[in-house]
């Protein structure tokens, strides 16, 4: 059964605007692959993240994502099993962090 997993973190000091927006990319066809979907927003502080798909592939995402040093103080707000993905045709896509609080408030 796939499962989504929704997290905050705070962006390292180091990690400019530049480097996210590659980060994005990076992922966008990482997912597409490994068959994730989900949205992104970051500000130069915050990152929010909606990550949907297989269990495993998603589980295995999100270890390497808490293992990087990019990202501090990570936060899960949500982490389970989904019927269907909210976001079937974004495998990763950014968009401003006030969407995605809303879009969060939707999933609870």
């Amino acid at each position: 059964m796939p499962i989504r997993i929704v997290y905050a973190s705070q962006v390292c000091p180091y990690v400019g605007r530049q480097e996210m927006h590659a980060i994005v990319s990076l992922a966008d066809e990482s997912n597409r692959r490994d068959g994730i979907t989900g949205v992104v927003a970051f500000d130069e502080f915050q990152v929010i993240q909606v990550l949907e798909g297989p269990r495993d592939v998603v589980e295995a995402l999100y270890d390497r994502i808490l293992k990087d040093d990019r990202d501090e103080g990570i936060l899960t707000l949500q982490k389970h099993e989904i019927e269907t993905a909210r976001f079937p045709d974004w495998t990763m896509i950014e968009r401003p962090i006030a969407d995605v609080l809303m879009l969060i408030n939707d999933l609870i």
